[in-house]
């Protein structure tokens, strides 16, 4: 062949390349082009495993890229975190509430970590660590952009160690003469039962945060807080729930003569009233009964809220004082407690007012009063009285009440001349008591707070403060009204132990003597029916017979019959079933 010219090669080249174009179309496809559509793939340095260089931008896998390139160097892997063991908070700062493994402590934690801006975070969690270890562990996973936009992705752990550190106010409360301002609360009476109430609505409502210390006196408590707002937050709290009195007083402690800085401490002296519920209020001064609306000398405490509520049962009358009206007039009032002056009568005949007639009923939050014609007898010699009451809905005969019977209270001889003797009647009943003291634990509780105590209080003053602390669990347990207000949390150590009791319980084997003494311990005997298990609901102080009894009133007050388990054991099915069983012949053994 002879040689070719340039321009003749490329003619050829162009019909080569024509040929192969109408060669493709022939067969279907749709590239025009003569390139090959294969990627092209190249040999990873580390590895030697072909990957496509478009990947990555270099000649490193993604694998070996993701090996050797390290996207959490400059991460804080280890950080501290400090913690006060008095009121278990964690320095933020400020210092916060945080649970183990919360939301809150999470967020805590991730602030600690230094250089997460540098990266974007992907997830968090927690891992497990003992309690006492003092170490908190979290595993974070993280991504970045490196080499050419490749997105790699990696895992690591950081570990936390809890080191304690007392926070401010802990340190104040432990050294004297630091509080910036302190709030005294004190009631004249011969009770506690007031402060009791007010621990528990302070105690609901969380507004002791920021108290540094508590302290317990013979006749109130101390609050003190680090700032005058923080006082003052309390005061405006304890106004809305009691009538209140209030002196301020001021102490300088430190002054600056060039910046004209003073710096003082507070002192806030809260003077709560004399009376409480049930007690009986004798107005002195006639010129007062009249610019109460003509009320009575003599009126029963129903209620007290931030307003004193007083009722005259004869005339069922009610009259409302303020807190600046009573504090006014405290003076013209004297206060006859129920505590130490009650008197017991038993109930034989009550004769109710027309409901439909004026001031002979009414409610007053959930509280039912109607006018009665009630003839007691006083069960320390049974003498006779007839008297008009407020309780005509609640008592009926056979109840035992408690009241005030004016003929034998030793009165000043001021208010015997001037208003005992001219009364219509000398018994004003009170209060309903239900019969049967409780045999069962209680399944709910009471918090409590941090309260500093005294430790030379006597031994007779403790026993007398644990004896009205009891007395206040049980009004808790018979007033619907003020269980309302309150918060009540389960006991788990009791119900624990009930459920012990019950799967010690076996129902098929004979008892022994001593297991039927400590039963007929445990249970009340009733001997009207000894072959019956009859539950029988609880009536509430202060609401009608109609209402509805929660399951825990039923089982509080479960009595059985004392009978022989060895031919009734039916009988112990019949109170885990909580059934009442009529009277049935045994069947033939």
């Amino acid at each position: 062949m002879g040689k070719l010219r340039r321009g003749q090669e490329f003619k050829l080249d162009l019909m080569d390349v024509e040929l192969s174009t109408t060669s493709v179309q022939q067969t279907g496809r749709t590239h025009t082009s003569f390139h090959s559509n294969k990627q092209v793939t190249i040999i990873c340095c580390y590895c030697s495993i072909p990957f496509v260089p478009s990947i990555t931008g270099t000649n490193v896998c993604p694998k070996c890229l993701t090996s050797k390139v390290d996207i959490t160097i400059g991460i804080t892997k280890q950080a501290i975190l400090n913690y006060c063991r008095q009121c278990k908070r964690y320095l933020r700062p400020p210092w916060i509430d945080c649970a183990l493994e919360s939301r809150e402590l999470l967020a805590l934690c991730l602030r600690k970590i230094r250089g997460l801006n540098r990266v974007k975070l992907l997830d968090a969690n927690f891992l497990y660590t003992e309690p006492h270890s003092k170490r908190i562990k979290m595993r974070l996973k993280v991504s970045k952009d490196v080499m050419a936009n490749t997105n790699i992705e990696q895992t690591f752990d950081v570990e936390f160690i809890v080191h304690s550190q007392q926070c401010e106010d802990c340190k104040k409360e432990f050294t004297p003469h630091t509080w910036g301002a302190c709030v005294q609360v004190r009631q004249k009476t011969l009770h506690k039962k007031t402060f009791f109430f007010l621990e528990q609505i302070i105690l609901k409502h969380n507004a002791h945060e920021k108290a540094i210390n508590i302290k317990e006196e013979p006749d109130g408590l101390d609050f003190f807080f680090k700032t005058r707002s923080h006082a003052n937050r309390l005061i405006d709290f304890l106004q809305g729930f009691i009538p209140v009195k209030m002196k301020m007083s001021k102490q300088l402690v430190s002054h600056d003569t060039h910046t004209n800085v003073y710096a003082y401490k507070y002192v806030y002296f809260l003077e709560l009233p004399k009376i409480c519920k049930d007690d009986l209020v004798v107005i002195t001064d006639p010129r007062l009964s009249k610019d109460l609306g003509g009320a009575s000398n003599i009126l029963l405490c129903y209620k007290l809220s931030n307003v004193v509520h007083l009722l005259d049962p004869i005339r069922m009358q009610r009259v409302e004082m303020n807190a600046e009206t009573y504090f006014l007039q405290e003076e013209k009032l004297t206060f006859v407690p129920l505590r130490n002056n009650a008197t017991e009568f038993m109930v034989q005949k009550t004769e109710k007012y027309d409901a439909s007639k004026a001031n002979t009923s009414f409610s007053f939050y959930g509280l039912k009063f109607q006018a009665a014609d009630v003839e007691v007898s006083r069960t320390s010699d049974w003498q006779p009285f007839f008297v008009k009451t407020h309780l005509g809905d609640i008592i009926k005969s056979g109840d035992t009440v408690l009241g005030f019977d004016l003929s034998t209270l030793s009165l000043p001889e001021e208010l015997d001349e001037r208003f005992v003797t001219r009364l219509a009647q000398d018994v004003f009943l009170v209060r309903k008591v239900y019969q049967g003291r409780r045999t069962k634990k209680r399944v709910w509780k009471l918090r409590r707070m941090n309260i500093e105590e005294d430790e030379n209080v006597k031994k007779k003053v403790a026993n007398a403060k644990e004896r009205e602390y009891e007395e206040f669990l049980e009004d808790v347990e018979k007033d619907p009204e003020l269980r309302q207000q309150l918060n009540l949390y389960r006991d788990e150590d009791v119900l624990r132990e009930l459920e012990q009791e019950m799967e010690g319980l076996d129902v098929n084997r004979e008892k022994t003597e001593e297991e039927k003494k400590e039963l007929r311990r445990k249970v009340k005997v009733i001997g009207a029916n000894p072959k019956a298990v009859e539950v029988k609901p609880v009536e509430t102080a202060g609401h009608a017979k109609e209402e509805e009894v929660r399951l825990e009133d039923l089982l509080c007050d479960l009595k059985i019959a004392d009978v022989d388990l060895k031919e009734n054991d039916d009988l112990v099915d019949a109170f885990m079933k909580n059934l009442t069983i009529s009277e049935e012949k045994a069947p033939p053994k």
